[in-house]
């Protein structure tokens, strides 16, 4: 039986992010016919971690302190002290300072949301659930995509990308397709012997996905996914044919609905399907302006390199965007260099523990098929995500987060099952840091959205002052 059908907090915590990414793709369909002025995406985000909160402090009066942070080595927690007591004098050093320390509180609280489902050991059957789910919320999202589509072959658009560019923020939708995608091309690979017509729908959703990777021209993620899947069927020989011809046989059907819908269609409709050649070759052999923002960013690291200019505080040395495009240099940039190196080596360590210990279940015959599979899924799923943050803003999208927070804790959940527990001091430290950083965000957020004494943006900069404004996954 799915264990969070039977316990509460489980349900919660776990469906939560799911509903949240659901509701990314379907809050066009049901509810756009309101335009609030918040953002709902953070809303669901900041409920979400309210119940985190709430279930963190109830486990903590149930077990004890030391049994959230168990199994993590002392050198590891003072490490993630040592950053956070970093980002907390380089947002006393900052230009906003709320804007600073909610940037912090959201590190502590996506720390705190990975750490309460591993505790919690959300299995391969939950995750595959939670997918299945988002698939579906994923085909809906394609159909009521169409409603617009057949607008435009009355009306035809300079070019067929903008039909999903004016749909939807196509970059919030490709930092979601790193990690969707991997696991999407699971579900036809679980066999579904009492409902054969699923199973064949199963195709659907990653079909579905690699169509709008192809209509969005997702040149970053395209890259992170091939070298990801690449890397993956080198380490897993085992499951290289079923993944590799998985992805393949997805591609070829996305990009035959894709020469559908864009080329044959348009063309019986009397419109000519507009696909400029050189206009493609052009945007795309391009960087988009990030050699200038990485440039921007190395020039305020030697000006600032200690503390950096405080986080979120890159949109201040550039107005818009908000971010480098490049989360390593945004670190550096925003933290200063070793708060930067701190977290590039815990995430490092995070990471390379997780293969490892992936890499003995595997070959030590402790998993089943169904387990492997889903597994180095989400290992070609962190992978990838990690290659496309180095050309985009991966890791600080309200959506991508959510799906973070879910691969992350389970990742941490299965690998922690083979440790044994340790004991550290620094625990009690690492744990008040981040409560308080926990409780800042919320009292900040607040200040901006019920009570309205704190200003959602900066002067003049509608990006507010990262992609919570004006950056949702369905335009406002």
């Amino acid at each position: 039986m799915i264990k969070f059908l039977s316990d509460k907090s489980v349900l919660i915590a776990f469906l939560m992010p799911t509903a949240i990414v659901c509701f990314s793709f379907l809050d066009f369909v049901f509810f756009d016919f309101v335009s609030p002025d918040y953002n709902r995406k953070r809303l669901y985000q900041f409920v979400f971690f309210l119940f985190i909160i709430f279930f963190v402090l109830n486990l903590f009066f149930e077990k004890g302190f030391y049994f959230f942070l168990d199994q993590f080595s002392s050198v590891y927690l003072w490490l993630v002290g040592f950053f956070l007591v970093l980002c907390s004098i380089s947002s006393f050093n900052s230009l906003y300072f709320l804007k600073s320390i909610q940037e912090v509180g959201l590190y502590s609280l996506i720390f705190i949301s990975c750490l309460y489902l591993r505790n919690k050991n959300i299995g391969e059957s939950e995750l595959i659930f939670a997918i299945s789910l988002i698939g579906s919320s994923l085909v809906v999202y394609f159909f009521t995509y169409l409603f617009d589509y057949v607008i435009y072959l009355r009306f035809p658009p300079e070019a067929w990308q903008n039909t999903i560019h004016n749909f939807s923020n196509p970059r919030e939708l490709n930092h979601a397709q790193n990690w969707l995608i991997p696991f999407l091309a699971l579900l036809p690979l679980i066999p579904n012997e009492n409902y054969k017509l699923l199973s064949r729908l199963s195709w659907l959703p990653i079909i579905l996905m690699y169509f709008f990777l192809i209509i969005t021209e997702g040149r970053g993620v395209s890259v992170a996914i091939i070298f990801s899947i690449a890397l993956t069927c080198y380490l897993f020989p085992t499951f290289s044919k079923v993944l590799a011809s998985t992805h393949l046989k997805s591609f070829g059907f996305g990009l035959l609905l894709y020469i559908l819908l864009v080329q044959i269609v348009p063309s019986l409709f009397g419109s000519s399907s507009n696909f400029d050649f050189e206009r493609f070759v052009v945007a795309n052999s391009t960087s988009s302006g990030r050699v200038e923002l990485w440039k921007i960013a190395l020039k305020s690291i030697q000006d600032n390199p200690v503390f950096g200019v405080g986080p979120q505080h890159f949109i201040t040395l550039v107005g818009s965007p908000g971010s480098p495009h490049n989360i390593i240099l945004q670190w550096a940039t925003e933290l200063g260099i070793p708060a930067a190196i701190c977290l590039i080596i815990l995430i490092i360590w995070g990471g390379n523990s997780y293969l490892r210990g992936l890499i003995y279940r595997v070959h030590s015959g402790l998993l089943t098929s169904h387990q492997q599979l889903v597994q180095i899924s989400a290992f070609t799923a962190l992978l990838s995500a990690s290659i496309h943050s180095q050309v985009s803003g991966v890791f600080i999208s309200p959506m991508s987060q959510m799906l973070m927070i879910l691969v992350v804790g389970f990742c941490m959940g299965v690998h922690s099952k083979n440790l044994t527990s340790r004991v550290s001091v620094s625990k009690w430290f690492v744990i008040i840091f981040l409560l308080l950083f926990s409780l800042a965000y919320i009292a900040i957020f607040y200040w901006e959205y019920f009570s309205g004494n704190y200003p959602t943006t900066l002067e003049f900069q509608s990006n507010a002052p990262r992609f919570w404004r004006n950056g949702a996954f369905h335009k406002n």
